[in-house]
């Protein structure tokens, strides 16, 4: 790329990369739960910004299949 950085449009692409060691999940909370799923069966530690997702028996999926991960509030303004 113009930038000299690896792009990809589809999450399962970018966490195939063998060099990684770790994800973080900034994106919309419908799609948190999915990409968790992935990044775990790869083996990678996760970060999600709060929340997890608005199911509870899917957060607690998430927790009993990770190998790590944490969940973490991001403050967009603080007054």
């Amino acid at each position: 790329s113009k930038y000299g950085c690896a792009y990809a449009t589809d999450f399962r692409k970018a966490l195939d990369d063998p060099s990684l060691h770790g994800v973080w999940i900034a994106s919309c909370t419908q799609e948190h739960v999915e990409i968790i799923r992935y990044a775990t069966q790869k083996g990678l530690r996760v970060c999600c910004e709060k929340p997890i997702s608005l199911i509870s028996s899917e957060i607690d999926e998430c927790y009993a299949a990770d190998r790590f991960l944490y969940c973490a509030f991001q403050r967009a303004v603080d007054a």
